[in-house]
């Protein structure tokens, strides 16, 4: 890196049992690949610390929204980085809220770099003024998306003045040994995702239903954590509704090595979210470091993650029937389980390990500075 004394400033959440995002800054913080040589500081982003918090505003919130802009302005006048990280929303009310720190970030002089984790753009700009903001938001900055295929359908339709784009693939610590020693007796499925309607938690159980037609040594393992209480009251609902209560465990959040010993202990991950921001999800790298075969809806950049019938299955998303069609073929090859983990597995070696991304962070962050 040509530039000696870089000075960045880290404006991100980091991690909260909330979502995904937080723990890809907390890697990209602290790790010692990316800030070598790097004099780093941080101004942590905190609304909310409960996953029953997102998606509501109240007093609180916005309390903490203008604190959050007075010390950005602070910071940059303190400090005076050389370069800004900041994990932007580029839709919905957290786009509308992070638009007055883009406003704070562009008085100063620093470089911005502009992480992106969701998509929707193209979707959500259909007016002539959110056109007009986007270019106000992305002119002249660094922007990192999760792929090649949403860089070219979120931001390359826009026209961006000044703007330099680059894809780099999330990544994640090894969380699996290189082959797949499932313990339990019995065919397993597993679900492990926040329980957001849209992450397919619903779905999951009408899949089962399916499935039960056919097959009934076939169990589903539910791990993650609800939104709101009604989603809780709708899942045991349904759980009884359809006379799966022998069948269908739902266990709450897992995390360390009790998140891990579900991979292990399951034959099959199945992620049928239909989430409308849904882009490189890290459940996905997780069961793949764990050699377990995926069934997955193809969207966001998991057909990018995954190559169909290589590496995974991968379906429409909402597709029921084909979902439990695609799990008991599976169920009935011990085989094709077997080869498609191991793919699977090889795949997350070759691109989405912490290394890979730890690297190409890196990258991004010395071509930003020796572009100056």
């Amino acid at each position: 890196m040509k530039k000696k004394g870089l000075k960045i400033l880290y404006f991100i959440q980091l991690p909260a049992p909330v979502h995904g995002v937080s723990a890809i800054n907390s890697l990209i913080y602290n790790s010692g690949i990316i800030n070598e040589g790097i004099d780093k500081c941080l101004l942590e982003v905190k609304f909310s610390t409960e996953l029953s918090e997102l998606r509501r505003n109240n007093p609180g919130k916005i309390i903490r929204f203008l604190k959050l802009a007075t010390a950005l302005r602070s910071m940059l006048l303190k400090e005076r980085p050389d370069l800004v990280y900041f994990s932007l929303m580029p839709v919905g009310k957290g786009f509308w809220r992070d638009i007055l720190f883009v406003s704070i970030l562009k008085k100063s002089n620093a470089r911005v770099i502009y992480h992106l984790h969701n998509r929707g753009m193209s979707r959500w700009s259909g007016s002539f003024c959110r056109r007009l903001i986007y270019r106000y938001v992305f002119a002249g900055s660094v922007v990192i998306h999760l792929s090649e295929g949403l860089i070219e359908r979120e931001i390359r339709p826009f026209d961006l003045p000044g703007v330099r784009t680059y894809a780099v693939a999330n990544g994640i610590h090894d969380v699996g040994p290189q082959s797949h020693h499932k313990k339990t007796p019995g065919l397993v499925l597993l679900f492990l995702s926040n329980f957001l309607p849209e992450k397919g938690i619903y779905d999951a159980l009408r899949i089962m239903s399916v499935i039960r037609e056919e097959r009934r040594d076939i169990h589903l393992r539910l791990v993650g954590d609800f939104m709101r209480k009604k989603h809780r009251i709708k899942l045991v609902r349904m759980i009884s509704t359809m006379g799966l209560n022998d069948v269908v465990t739902v266990t709450g959040p897992k995390y360390g090595i009790e998140k891990v010993q579900e991979y292990l202990n399951a034959d099959i991950f199945i992620f049928p979210s239909y989430f409308r921001q849904e882009c490189f999800p890290l459940v996905l790298l997780e069961a793949m470091s764990c050699s377990l075969p995926v069934v997955s809806s193809n969207i966001g950049a998991i057909p990018e993650i995954l190559e169909d019938k290589k590496e995974g299955i991968l379906l429409k998303e909402r597709d029921i029937h084909g979902f439990a069609r695609e799990i008991i073929e599976l169920a009935e090859s011990q085989e094709k389980r077997k080869n498609l983990g191991l793919a699977a597995r090889k795949k997350y070696e070759q691109a989405y390990t912490s290394a890979h991304f730890e690297q190409k962070i890196r990258q991004v962050i010395e071509e930003t500075c020796n572009s100056e």
